[in-house]
């Protein structure tokens, strides 16, 4: 399957499932914004993996959790 197919899928896995006041649990492929605004829009929370081939956003996320530490 290749990233647009899942991703796809993803969505309607979204649209279907019930999981209000759930925490979701998704892969680095799943990361994106129009995901996370569904997973938000339906009053849940997720959890993404993040690689460190995503650039500006890793190095954002790297810069944030030092400042919380």
């Amino acid at each position: 399957m290749n990233k647009s197919n899942a991703l796809t899928v993803i969505s309607k896995i979204l649209d279907w499932l019930d999981s209000k006041g759930s925490i979701l649990t998704i892969d680095a492929m799943g990361c994106q914004n129009k995901i996370a605004d569904k997973i938000m829009d339906k009053e849940e929370d997720y959890i993404f993996s993040l690689k460190s081939n995503e650039g500006n956003l890793s190095d954002d996320m790297t810069r944030l959790l030092r400042k919380l530490r």
